[in-house]
């Protein structure tokens, strides 16, 4: 019984204190370049995404909940209306950094990240028409996404804490991703009645697969701008914002604090082009 009682305290204790990430991350750039310490606190976050952060209201992440997607479309040739529940994606925890870069000139923040593979299933209830294919069921869905790329950009602004002290913090942050391949099979179409048909169907949806997660795309790039932006606004906000962004506008107070002193070396020059409008679709901002 006892041990019943403990066991949750343990492991949330051991969650809030392996989620330091801004004593991390200016413990670490205070001894080597910033980017790489960035990448290091997406490190940091991977063994986290299982069990949540309490601390940053962050719920677990791998595998990722959906509740409900409402889907309606009545544009021709596809008119259909659906809802999928209890949709459960697993995989994000595979993520693979690509790059994280933050630039001190134009003070943004730029992360691309690459999933080899993303599963998804759930249920699902579906009405109308594609193409000239009727189409209705209800029963449970997978989808199988490989080669899923997410690029996203941030700003990077200095805002003044409760303590009167200047830190920096990202806003406007935007994340869309894009799928190398997926694989859709959608069970008990037609209510398991007209074998043939349901075939049809789901090679359709198959052949285009892009156009038919474009309404599930949303809500997951909603959930991982959450994420990047939760964790990195509290690993950021240990950095000494005054003195670096003097050092990096080249402005000499002479008057330096205690925290540690970050040149602008601490931002290697970025070999990334920011992307741009096509490449990154606005995120909803509901919580």
């Amino acid at each position: 019984m006892l041990l019943q009682v403990l066991l949750p305290v343990l492991l949330l204790d051991t969650a809030v204190r392996a989620s330091d990430f801004a004593g991390n991350l200016a413990s670490c750039a205070a001894r080597t370049d910033l980017n790489s310490c960035l990448k290091q606190t997406l490190e940091d976050l991977r063994p986290l995404m299982r069990s949540g952060i309490p601390a940053l209201k962050l719920p677990v992440t791998e595998p990722m909940n959906v509740e409900t997607i409402e889907f309606e479309q009545i544009v021709a040739p596809v008119s259909v209306k659906a809802q999928f529940s209890n949709v459960v994606v697993t995989g994000l925890s595979t993520f693979i950094t690509n790059y994280i870069e933050a630039d001190p000139v134009s003070r943004t923040l730029r992360i691309a990240l690459t999933v080899p593979q993303m599963d998804i299933q759930g249920f699902y209830q579906i009405n109308g028409e594609v193409w000239v294919l009727p189409l209705s069921g209800s029963g449970s869905f997978t989808t199988k996404m490989v080669g899923v790329t997410a690029v996203g950009a941030s700003n990077i602004v200095p805002v003044t804490n409760q303590y009167g002290r200047k830190i920096l913090q990202l806003n406007n942050t935007n994340i869309d991703f894009n799928i190398g391949k997926v694989a859709i099979q959608m069970n008990n179409l037609f209510n398991g009645e007209n074998k043939l048909l349901a075939d049809t169907v789901n090679k359709f949806l198959n052949e285009h697969g892009e156009e038919v997660l474009k309404e599930v795309k949303p809500e997951i790039s909603r959930k991982l701008k959450n994420l990047v932006s939760r964790v990195l606004n509290d690993a950021f906000s240990e950095l000494p914002a005054d003195e670096l962004l003097d050092n990096l506008n080249g402005v000499n107070r002479g008057v330096r604090s205690q925290a540690p002193t970050f040149s602008s070396s601490s931002f290697p020059s970025s070999s990334h082009p920011s992307p741009s409008s096509s490449q990154i679709g606005r995120a909803s901002c509901r919580e």
